[in-house]
């Protein structure tokens, strides 16, 4: 599984994480089979990538995106 990771710091947000894979309903569902905190299910996203979010568990926002 290749994934790419981008870290975001933005004034007044907490820091994020976002992935992005080519197995995007199969690294779903093992975020989702670990137990984490869903954020936000699977969504086409206005700018026409497919998305979801999670918390991970130090409670740090992760998105994860699907490549296109």
């Amino acid at each position: 599984m290749d994934i790419t990771l981008h870290w975001t710091f933005l004034p007044h947000t907490d820091p994020e994480a976002s992935l992005a894979t080519g197995d995007f309903d199969g690294t779903f569902e093992r975020v989702r089979a670990g137990g984490a905190e869903m954020v936000q299910e699977p969504t086409e996203q206005p700018y026409g990538v497919r998305g979801c979010a999670f918390r991970a568990p130090a409670g740090n926002l992760v998105r994860i995106n699907e490549l296109g």
